[in-house]
This record gives C-alpha cells, sequence and structure tokens, in this order.
C-alpha cells in the first residue's frame, strides 16, 4: 500500500513578521496553500483517557477536488519509528495471548476501529499494567531484557487514520495519553468563531464583506490566552524539580488561496510566555489571479500535551 506518513506529534514553530502595505509579493511562492488529498489534524475528545473511559476520535480532512472520502480507523500500542514506517510492533494475536495471561478480566478491543468519519474506543489498561504486559510480550524472544526494555519505552496509545479518495491515500497518526486515574489531566484548546480582517490601511472588514484579488489583509484569530492551561510538566533526571506553567499553543493557518505569512514561509505561529498576539495575528495575501470564488481558511490548534482542535472560515473572493 503506498501511502504518505504524517506524525501529528511533529509542530512546526514560527516567529512573527511584519510586512509592509508596498511589499512585493511572488505569487509562485504559497507553501501553505494547501492541494490535493491532506489531512490536517486528528483529534481526541477528550484529550487524554483513563481505564474504562471511552474517547472519540475525529479527523479534519481535505480534498480539492471534493471527492468521496472513505476513512478506516485503527489503534496500536506501540508503534515502530519513522525509519520503520510508523507500523504496529505487537500483532494483533501476540496482544491478545499477552493480554489473555495478563488475566485482567478486561476485554481486548481489536485493532480495527471501523470506516465512519469518526471512530470510538475504551481505555482498557492501566499504566501501572504496561510491565506485566511487556514481560509476556518479551518473554521468549533471543534478546527478553533489551525487548523488555524497548516494549517499555514504546508503550503508548496512538490512533492510525487512513483516508482514501480517488486512487490517492494519505496516513496520520497521533499519540493519546492514558493516565492514571488522578493524574492531572488535559483539555483539547478551543477556537472561537470570531476572525478579524483588516486592510492594510487599517480599515475592518465587515463579517460578509469579500476579499478581492491582490489584496494584503490584516487578520487575526480568536484565541484566548486562558486555552493555555496551567500545568505541572513531568520530572526529568538530572534536572531539577518542575514548576508549575502555561502550557505552549501552536496554530497552524491552512489556505486554499494565496498565503499566509509570519516570517518566511512557516505556516504556524508558536505562544509560550509572551503575548497571545503572536499566536493569534497573522497577513494573509490574496492572489493575483481568480482561481476560486471561495477563500478558505483552516485553523488548527494544538497544545504541547497533544490536545488539538479546529475551525475554518470560508469568504467570497472577488476579482478588482
Amino acid at each position: 500500500m503506498s501511502s504518505h506518513r504524517i506524525a501529528t506529534r511533529a509542530l512546526c514553530l514560527a516567529l512573527v513578521g511584519a510586512v509592509s502595505a508596498c511589499t512585493i509579493r511572488d505569487d509562485s511562492t504559497r507553501s501553505n496553500q494547501i492541494e490535493g488529498l491532506r489531512i490536517l489534524a486528528l483529534a481526541s475528545e477528550p484529550a487524554d483517557l483513563v481505564q474504562g473511559e471511552s474517547a472519540t476520535f475525529s479527523a479534519l480532512v481535505f480534498d480539492e477536488e471534493e471527492r468521496r472520502v472513505s476513512y478506516q480507523w485503527s489503534w496500536c500500542l506501540s508503534r515502530g519509528s519513522s525509519e520503520e514506517g510508523y507500523l504496529c510492533n505487537i500483532s494483533e494475536s501476540d496482544l491478545e495471548r499477552a493480554w489473555t495471561e495478563l488475566d485482567s478480566g478486561v476485554e481486548l478491543p481489536p485493532y480495527d476501529l471501523g470506516t465512519a468519519e469518526t471512530a470510538s474506543f475504551e481505555a482498557f489498561f492501566e499504566p501501572d499494567q504496561a510491565f506485566g504486559l511487556c514481560e509476556i510480550l518479551s518473554r521468549d524472544t533471543s534478546e527478553p531484557e533489551l525487548e523488555l526494555f524497548t516494549c517499555l519505552s514504546s508503550l503508548a496509545l496512538s490512533v492510525e487514520l487512513t483516508v482514501t479518495a480517488g486512487s490517492d491515500q494519505i496516513v496520520a497518526i497521533k499519540d493519546v495519553p492514558i493516565l492514571v486515574v488522578g493524574d492531572e489531566r488535559n483539555q483539547n484548546p478551543v477556537i472561537g468563531a470570531n476572525f478579524t480582517r483588516t486592510l492594510r490601511n487599517g480599515v475592518e472588514l465587515g463579517a460578509t464583506a469579500p476579499f478581492q484579488l491582490e489584496g494584503i489583509y490584516d487578520v487575526v484569530a480568536d484565541v484566548d490566552e486562558t486555552q493555555s492551561e496551567t500545568f505541572l510538566p513531568a520530572a526529568r533526571e538530572g534536572l531539577p524539580p518542575p514548576e508549575p506553567r502555561g502550557e505552549s499553543l501552536f496554530l497552524s493557518w491552512f489556505v486554499t488561496v494565496g498565503s499566509t505569512h509570519r516570517k518566511g514561509e512557516q505556516r504556524s505561529s508558536y505562544f509560550d510566555t509572551g503575548s497571545i498576539e503572536s499566536l493569534t495575528e497573522n497577513i494573509w495575501d490574496m492572489p493575483f489571479e481568480l482561481e476560486d470564488t471561495n477563500a478558505r481558511l483552516f485553523l488548527v490548534l494544538r497544545d504541547e500535551r497533544g490536545g488539538t482542535s479546529w475551525i475554518e472560515h470560508t469568504f467570497r473572493l472577488e476579482g478588482q
């Protein structure tokens, strides 16, 4: 099966950039204009799980040709590296054998999560059961101690989505934390519905006003700084004890016409301890030629603990 692998845990950081009203633009450079078939984001609700809790997985899928898209969801407890194609390290039969021997009294769900646009999954194990599970899985290998260490270091719930449209196929993978009851939880960050568009001369556009060809617009997304939750980072060996701090937030901008730019050609913005405007403000350049009468923008908001949400805005695009 030919496919592209996207690791959703890989996040792109960008810095704030300023562009003057008389900037000369090369309209052939549109690094963040989305084309073809894309999985722009995967989300889990809730963002993390404890044993016995169910999650709903969803995806933001874009297809330029607006074809019928089919979905195939699955999950895995241990996944290989990028060099290994992110393939599942534990076969379903091996996991079923080990889980049966562990005798937890909880039924193991099948790897196959169905073909609907969303998928459901119930967390069947606790992190405390990881050692026993890996010990069974590594018992009959040539190097059981090494395999035990490898299993423990890679054990994590991940969900995989394969989408197909026509002859095109693409795969995305997302890790979902499994917590012990009582652990600090994470909430998916939320993007508000408001979206401000301002001409370079400072005049704000109304909600239904169209974009114009060759226009350069200051745009502001609706994200409140309270979406950066305060949490206690995990302790790391050799470093001072951590202190509570706010989450880092990452906002990705995907457009169907023109391009957005903060600095260079990065499509994502980043917020940590600075101003929330460094995350929410951007510049959107319209194209020179009328390729589509709609200008669509997809905003994907992530936090550093795996929380994800998105929103879409669509505006009319008119020629001058």
